[in-house]
């Protein structure tokens, strides 16, 4: 291994994985807890990251109450190579014998070691995901300056929006705003840069109630957005929607736009529980989109349970 270290570019620390014919392949946890148990032991002795040139890296980490937990060789093992980071939670359960380590004291170190980190993807595909945020998601961000893209399924706060907005090279983001309408989203005036999101191509928002979809798209630059993919809980008042269309009618370049009616972590005050909801979509209300002249693509659609009507007729469709 420590022969080889300086050709390795993509490493995966994981317990369990699918290979390409669909096999599920699972290692002992106990491997798992002596190769960090090694890794830290080696970078203390060295104190040179694992793997110097490690370009990719992806990590399970598993939630246990309090926190979300990954094993404590994470901040050791790649260096200023490294470009990407994906971590991702598809279990409750912690393995026995790995090492926990809170993700929100490991993220920040993250940025002392690898300041050029380009692309993060935080991902929880549990059926009932976290809802609980991460301060090392904001350490993270307050920490890094290059970020191209960044996907987190952990609900973001306003000061994690503004280090999103001032990434100069952001180009795609994905994020979930669970915050209460009263609270935003919104910028911090003494943390708002003079061109938020100033490059920003693929918008991707996951939301507690369609107006925190509606406000955030008042931040992105109007000429920049090409694609936009909003999951919300079904409005209760067509105007929440018509606003929404509004906003997004001001970015005239958009290309590219779902809106997706789903269920939500966290119960929206106001809005009834699917298959007793029942929402209108006027023909005049999607009439706010027909100003988007290079719009290629458009989707709305909903879950089951989800109940909309919409009087769109030949001459709406003309």
């Amino acid at each position: 291994l420590h022969r080889n270290v300086h050709r390795i570019r993509k490493f995966t620390f994981c317990s369990q994985w699918y290979s390409e014919d669909g096999m599920s392949c699972r290692l002992n946890p106990a491997s798992l807890a002596q190769l960090s148990q090694h890794v830290v032991s080696v970078q203390h002795k060295r104190r040179a990251p694992l793997l110097p040139n490690l370009n990719v890296l992806h990590f399970d980490y598993y939630e246990r109450y309090p926190g979300l937990c990954v094993a404590n060789c994470f901040p050791h093992i790649a260096g200023r190579a490294l470009e990407e980071i994906h971590l991702h939670c598809d279990e409750d359960m912690f393995p026995e014998g790995l090492a926990p380590l809170s993700l929100s004291s490991v993220l920040p170190q993250i940025t002392k070691v690898s300041p050029n980190v380009s692309y993060v993807t935080i991902w929880d595909s549990r059926n009932y995901p976290s809802t609980k945020h991460s301060s090392g998601v904001s350490g993270l961000l307050m920490g890094l300056c290059g970020i191209q893209h960044f996907t987190c399924s952990l609900p973001v706060r306003n000061n994690d929006i503004a280090a999103l907005a001032r990434q100069q090279k952001l180009l795609s983001l994905s994020i979930a705003l669970f915050m209460d309408r009263a609270e935003g989203p919104f910028l911090p005036s003494l943390l708002r840069p003079a061109s938020p999101f100033r490059c920003l191509h693929t918008l991707v928002l996951q939301v507690a109630q369609i107006c925190l979809a509606t406000s955030f798209m008042s931040f992105p630059q109007t000429e920049t957005i090409r694609k936009l993919r909003i999951a919300t809980p079904m409005w209760s008042d067509e105007k929440e929607l018509e606003n929404c269309f509004k906003a997004i009618s001001r970015h005239r370049r958009l290309q590219e736009l779902s809106i997706a009616v789903v269920s939500t972590r966290i119960p929206a005050a106001g809005h009834l529980p699917f298959g007793t909801s029942q929402c209108l979509l006027s023909s005049a209300t999607l009439a706010l989109l027909f100003p988007l002249d290079d719009m290629r693509s458009f989707s709305l659609s909903a879950q089951d349970r989800a109940r909309f009507e919409t009087d769109l007729d030949d001459a709406g469709v003309d």
